[in-house]
């Protein structure tokens, strides 16, 4: 245990969210098993005082299953049968739920509670909500609130535009309704994705600096982080964790501490969200910006899928295959990957057009709808390719990583 005798205990709620998109590289998931997710589990289970929120996607659970990685799935449910995990619901492929019907959104976090629930048994028990990104609207509130969830957790930018000026020390609820939203604290949290927290002391300056953390931390960031994307901080997590000045609660925990609840209405965001962003009325820049060509072409083609699913009559057994298709197409890292903010990968995003289109094949819908499919199809195609090219891409990403003053790690490489 590291002495930290000049700082007053603090109260850190930390929420880990862990996902891999559906049908992944094999070699991605054992390398980020073997890197992250067995060392971490295992290591929580030697301090049975350590407590943290979990959200694991369906989509993760179902593929650490089919490629053997039991150890890590029962690492999990013992945790939490030992009340050192308090999981929440989500949505199982990871889709951006503000940016979809209420139909799917429905749809979409049953099938992860389902998934979640037999693979975990009575151990699932979500009390609270992780929306994928953390991209709010009321809408998605207003699901969440009415499947039964007690809270879900947003970025602080959602309180108020900005970064920076949240309190921690009091609860808050959303308008008449009796849901808890819980605000994280996006500067420390974002300290575990940057290459800057080398070594404890960052840590507790930065808490000392920011001076919001009177009694309560709250953080919220990808479990990959920790070992997968940072080799450091796998080591230093745990170090932080036991300084005798930390005591670590669950969101559920810290809810009931609180005494007293703001009533709030929070603005449509992203955990990425820039105060810039929000104020362009672009609340989700990386997956849906209105300047992004390749963005407007990817939701054409997404939303005409969702269409033709309601509306084409089918067999039970291709229509099954059909929806299962859509359901994981919808996943969030085709537009992640066109945004070149500072993400850009031309073979996901073709790929993801080429999935969707199967969507078409399979629903043997009428050839006008497969001629405008197909159409919007290769018009993603083109563009990529000509983004490509032509320096486009590069321009977009230089451009938007030129605004920060960071550098970011994502699979053990620095951001460039």
């Amino acid at each position: 245990i590291i002495k930290n005798n000049a700082m007053k205990q603090i109260y850190w709620a930390n929420l880990l969210h862990i996902y891999q998109p559906p049908d992944w590289d094999k070699a991605i998931i054992d390398k980020v098993v073997r890197e992250s997710y067995l060392p971490f589990f295992q290591n929580l289970k030697k301090y049975p005082e350590l407590k943290i929120t979990l959200n694991i996607c369906g989509s993760l659970t179902e593929q650490l299953h089919q490629h053997g990685h039991t150890a890590v799935l029962e690492s999990i449910a013992e945790l939490a049968e030992r009340n050192q995990i308090d999981f929440t619901g989500s949505a199982k492929y990871h889709p951006i739920l503000a940016l979809i019907p209420a139909q799917e959104v429905e749809r979409q976090i049953q099938l992860n509670y389902d998934c979640n629930r037999k693979f975990f048994g009575s151990a699932y028990r979500p009390k609270g909500f992780f929306i994928p990104e953390m991209c709010y609207s009321e809408k998605v509130a207003e699901i969440v609130e009415k499947l039964g969830y007690k809270w879900l957790v947003l970025d602080e930018i959602s309180a108020q535009g900005t970064v920076g000026n949240t309190t921690f020390q009091r609860g808050y609820c959303l308008g008449q309704k009796s849901l808890k939203i819980v605000f994280r604290n996006r500067l420390i949290s974002d300290l575990f994705f940057m290459d800057i927290l080398k070594t404890p002391k960052i840590f507790f300056d930065a808490i000392e600096k920011s001076q919001r953390t009177k009694q309560y931390l709250i953080t919220g960031f990808d479990g990959e982080n920790l070992g997968h994307h940072n080799p450091k901080l796998l080591e230093i997590w745990f170090k932080l964790i036991n300084t005798n000045s930390i005591k670590t609660l669950t969101y559920s925990e810290l809810l009931s501490r609180y005494r007293n609840f703001d009533t709030v209405k929070p603005l449509p965001s992203s955990w990425a969200s820039r105060e810039s962003e929000l104020k362009d009325n672009e609340p989700y820049y990386l997956w849906k910006n209105r300047k992004n060509a390749v963005h407007q072409k990817q939701w054409q083609l997404t939303n005409l899928a969702i269409k033709n699913i309601k509306t084409t009559p089918l067999s039970e057994s291709s229509h099954q295959r059909a929806r299962n298709m859509l359901d994981k197409a919808m996943s969030s890292d085709q537009y992640w990957w066109a945004a070149a903010s500072p993400w850009w990968d031309t073979n996901i995003v073709a790929q993801a057009a080429n999935k969707l289109l199967r969507v078409f094949r399979v629903l043997g819908v009428n050839k006008t709808t497969l001629r405008q499919a197909t159409k919007i199809h290769d018009e993603i195609i083109d563009l990529i390719e000509q983004w490509q090219t032509s320096g486009e891409a590069d321009r977009i990403r230089k451009d938007y990583l030129g605004t920060e003053d960071f550098t970011r790690v994502f699979g053990g490489q620095k951001v460039t």
